[in-house]
């Protein structure tokens, strides 16, 4: 198989899940080690970021800069889900829930909040997925965690009826779940409610208006037209990064750590920063992280991941 390291801002469509879109792209690539940052249900669209190759063992970092979603919730619905396609637990009138009174509800959701994720989520209990007890009708009890909801802006309203509904864009933590806010915004008007659809609008930096649908970048691979794909060392240009010299980068790449005098002063004010480590070419080698060895007296830098 050929070698290609790299990201692609793929455009999920709907009706599938994000492992049917890897496995495509496996294939139309030819290549083996294919990943993407943060699962999509299938019926979720929008940017899922598709890595290829050592780009695979940067996923993390990506991840960590955050979602924004578009949400649209349904008013007096609630499912075993917390969204449409699940079974409907519950439904009532929500006739008397004004539109200002949702806002007012939406907006105490703002900054960080405790939210327990859902039983359809990936998160494990005892080693095993939430969703894969929920699919044989098992509901455990879940430790609520702390997320950050950063900003919420409403943006449509269809609000009439005994189920109103409205979309909100949403910029959000990593491990937030939409489901579950559509479901805690209900139960703070003392209603039920669901999330009736899904749109992640960008991820790790990449946005919908500069990625690719899945159709259109499987007709390029074919005519061996790989313009989509976005070199790693220009994905990871906003992360915190090192530069070594031709000598330091000899023992980066077999693993070693190397006594490091510069960027002390960041070092002292964040000590807790991963570092992209660049060799002289401005090439993407590794990422590590600058740490304090009583032993060794002085600061050094330690590798984490060699890329190169």
């Amino acid at each position: 198989m050929k070698e290609m390291n790299g990201f692609i801002n793929m455009i999920k469509p709907a009706g599938m899940t994000s492992f049917a879109v890897v496995a495509k792209v496996r294939r139309a690539l030819g290549i083996k080690r294919v990943g993407h940052g943060g699962t999509l249900d299938p019926e979720v669209t929008g940017v899922l970021l598709i890595a290829l190759g050592k780009a695979t063992r940067l996923c993390e970092y990506l991840e960590s800069a955050g979602k924004k979603y578009l949400v649209t919730i349904y008013m007096g619905r609630e499912t075993d889900t917390q969204d449409a396609t699940g079974q409907t637990i519950k439904e009532m009138d929500c006739s008397h829930i004004s539109y200002e009174m949702f806002l007012a509800a939406l907006n105490s959701f703002l900054g960080e909040i405790q939210q327990i994720p859902p039983m359809v989520s990936a998160v494990k209990q005892q080693g095993v997925p939430l969703y894969k007890l929920a699919r044989k009708g098992i509901e455990v009890e879940r430790k609520a965690k702390i997320i950050t909801i950063k900003e919420i802006i409403p943006i449509d309203e269809q609000w009439q009826g005994a189920h109103p509904r409205a979309t909100f864009a949403v910029a959000c933590s990593k491990g937030s779940y939409m489901r579950t806010l559509c479901h805690d915004i209900g139960e703070k008007l003392g209603v039920c409610a669901c999330m009736e659809k899904l749109v992640r609008i960008e991820a790790g930096g990449f946005t919908m208006e500069d990625g690719i649908g899945l159709d259109d970048f499987l007709a390029a691979a074919e005519k061996e037209d790989f313009s989509a794909v976005i070199p790693m060392e220009q994905v990871v240009e906003a992360l915190p990064r090192l530069t070594v010299c031709k000598s330091e980068k000899e023992r980066i790449l077999h693993g070693n750590m190397i006594p490091w005098t510069r960027e002390a002063e960041l070092y002292a004010s964040q000590p807790d920063l991963e570092y992209m480590i660049f060799d002289e070419n401005e090439r993407l080698i590794a990422c590590g992280r600058l740490q304090q060895e009583e032993e060794k007296l002085g600061l050094w830098l330690k590798v984490r991941k060699v890329l190169a």
